[in-house]
């Protein structure tokens, strides 16, 4: 392809101007290449695979599309200073981070805070982890539905839980007979002060 040598042509989408600019090394073509991508991350895919590899490169195309995360190298779907610029921009970016960093609990965390759907994305064995799980129910009530059993059923847990975020309660005392907090539906904060109606 031939090469742009004109400035910045803002008047290109992303998509046009790379295709003057896709040589890879040229110092002329990385600051296309940074351009279009701050504009479309997703303009990632459109280059020669090498580009993918580039930290600086791959860091301007999830910063303006998380997703495109999964067009980079497997070294930078490791690499977590990238990881967190995608999660800033789409939480569910975290779905292409490698393994070991949907185990990070403050990486997680970040994410599930900006969409608590992203739990869903989380390792396992920190759906087990107390600390993280408070966390995350701390901000969303609803994460304790994805609780792990074991984690529910340790002494205190639904207290804290519910200390953290009143309005997890009912994700405990709607347990049913046989519950391991029969106690929450009394202890529960009330909103609205003691003569509220119980829902």
């Amino acid at each position: 392809m031939a090469q742009h040598d004109a400035g910045r042509d803002d008047a290109l989408t992303p998509s046009a101007l790379l295709q003057y600019c896709v040589t890879w090394g040229s110092p002329s073509a990385r600051a296309y290449v940074l351009s279009a991508l701050a504009r479309d991350g997703w303009a990632l895919e459109l280059l020669e695979p090498q580009w993918a590899g580039d930290a600086q490169v791959v860091a301007a195309a999830v910063s303006s599309a998380g997703g495109a995360l999964a067009l980079a190298s497997p070294a930078l779907r490791r690499d977590r200073g990238i990881v967190a610029a995608a999660v800033r921009s789409d939480p569910f970016a975290l779905q292409h981070a490698d393994a070991a960093l949907r185990r990070d609990a403050a990486l997680v965390l970040d994410a599930v805070r900006r969409d608590g759907a992203a739990l869903a994305l989380a390792a396992p064995e920190l759906l087990r982890d107390r600390a993280f799980m408070l966390s995350v129910i701390a901000s969303d009530a609803s994460a304790a539905a994805a609780a792990d059993g074991g984690l529910l059923a340790e002494p205190g847990f639904a207290a804290a839980a519910v200390a953290a975020n009143p309005a997890a309660a009912p994700f405990f005392t709607d347990a049913g007979p046989g519950s391991a907090f029969p106690s929450l539906a009394r202890a529960a904060p009330r909103r609205g002060g003691a003569g509220a109606e119980e829902r």
